[in-house]
């Protein structure tokens, strides 16, 4: 099995789980979710720093994509902390 088959697979995985239980939990939160997720993927792809260095750049350029949509949900919430509208 080739390393980008079992970072797939162990992602899926991972993420099925996650949303498995948060469902269970009953979250109902987008953000919720999508904290979740990226928290499990910068895991996992730190997990598999063993790809070889193409790989390891689409995995970076994939992680500068998620870190940005995590410092809006940050500003969503900051936001709707200091003026108590929800967006």
């Amino acid at each position: 099995m080739v390393a980008y088959d079992l970072f797939l697979i162990s992602l899926a995985i991972v993420f099925a789980v996650t949303t498995a239980l948060l469902s269970v939990l009953g979250a109902e939160r987008w953000d919720l979710y999508y904290g979740f997720y990226l928290m499990e993927y910068l895991a996992v792809s730190t997990l598999f720093a063993f790809l070889n260095p193409r790989a390891r750049t689409v995995l970076n350029r994939i992680t500068y994509i998620l870190i940005p949509g995590f410092g809006v949900i940050l500003a969503l919430k900051v936001a709707e902390i200091l003026w108590g509208v929800r967006l």
